[in-house]
Order: C-alpha cells, then structure tokens, then sequence
C-alpha cells in the first residue's frame, strides 16, 4: 500500500495495535483497545506534552473512548464484510484493512467481542511511530498487558479525565493529565496558540 500522508494518524492507529499483537497483548477486544489508546495518550501527554493519535475522547459507560477510532474500526469491518451501506471513514478503513483482519464473535448478552489480527505479511514497522511514543506503548504493554477488559475499564474511571465530564460529553486535553501544574502548562499553550502538534484544535479548552 502506498503511504498517504494525509491519513498518517490512521497508520499509526494500525500499527499501534499491530504493536499490541506482537507484544501478545491478553484480553485484546475494541473495548481494551480504546482504554490503552487513552492511557498512551495520556501518558504521552503528561510526559511530553502532546498526545499520539491526535483525536478527542468522550466520557462512556466503560471510560473514556477515542470515538473516531472507534466509528473507525466499525466502518472496517463493515467494509471487509462487503456492507453496502454508505462508510464515514471508508478510505481509512480500507487502511485499516490493508494491515488488519477484524473479527467479532457473539457473546451471549448480545455484545460483539472484537478480535485483531495481522494480515498474512503484516508485522508492526517502528518507522511509523516515534522514539517517545514507542516508549510510551512499551509502557502500557508492560502495565496492562495482563489486565482484563473489565479492570482496565474500571481503573479509567478513576482518572480525572472520566470524573471530570458527563456521560457523553468531550474530554479536554486539561483534564487529560492529572498533575496541576501539566494542566496549568497544556491550557497555557492552548491559550496562547503555540505550536502543539496537530491535535491541539479538537481539544475544548478550560477557561
């Protein structure tokens, strides 16, 4: 596939769970899935003052979920499974599909159980992903890679940024982090528009 700058955060959404599938990561459905991206982000944030994958979070059932990403693993499956209906993410999924195979399985209230797994040839390739974010996710494998769906879950509700909000409401890169003087820091450069990375206009910001 040939790389498309425009779609770079898609890219690096796949080959962070490729990541995650080399690091046999346990437990490993689409809702662990959206907790680790959100401790990465996190984590990311707190450290080096920008996060990985450049997409707001909103406060759910089960902690906070990075909703483009995922409308956008939803939309890859539809795709893979020939769903005719029209697609808000199609050209990213068809990204996601170059790397990825998505599977679910029925579980018995209803729920689908997402399973990843890396396409015939795909491996995870560290050019994608910097030197700080590989040392981020590392640091996530190594914390949460035995942890169940339902632990993780409930660990991100203790975090400022689940507290912070209601249910379905947007989380602002200030209540990202849990460290004052990281939040005084982040809404600082919000307020007074400093080069942050790209992320940094999907944010609300605290007045």
């Amino acid at each position: 596939m040939r790389y498309n700058r425009q779609y770079k955060d898609i890219y690096k959404i796949a080959q962070t769970i490729l990541f995650f599938l080399e690091h046999d990561m346990q437990y490993f459905g689409r809702v662990k899935l959206m907790k680790l991206l959100f401790y990465a982000d996190k984590y990311h944030l707190e450290k080096y003052k920008k996060t990985i994958f450049n997409t707001p979070y909103t406060k759910l059932r089960h902690g906070p979920v990075p909703e483009s990403t995922n409308a956008l693993l939803g939309d890859a499956l539809s795709l893979r499974q020939n769903i005719g209906y029209s697609l808000e993410y199609e050209e990213e999924a068809k990204i996601i599909n170059h790397y990825l195979e998505i599977k679910t399985k029925l579980l018995s209230n209803n729920n689908k159980m997402y399973h990843f797994q890396a396409n015939d040839n795909i491996r995870y390739d560290k050019d994608f992903l910097s030197i700080s974010e590989i040392e981020i996710l590392e640091n996530v494998v190594d914390e949460f890679k035995t942890m169940n769906t339902e632990d993780i879950s409930e660990l991100s509700h203790k975090t400022r940024a689940w507290k912070s909000v209601d249910m379905r409401q947007p989380i602002s890169l200030y209540n990202m982090v849990d460290n004052m003087e990281d939040r005084k820091f982040i809404n600082y450069l919000y307020k007074e528009k400093t080069s942050f990375g790209d992320n940094f206009g999907m944010y609300k910001v605290e007045q």
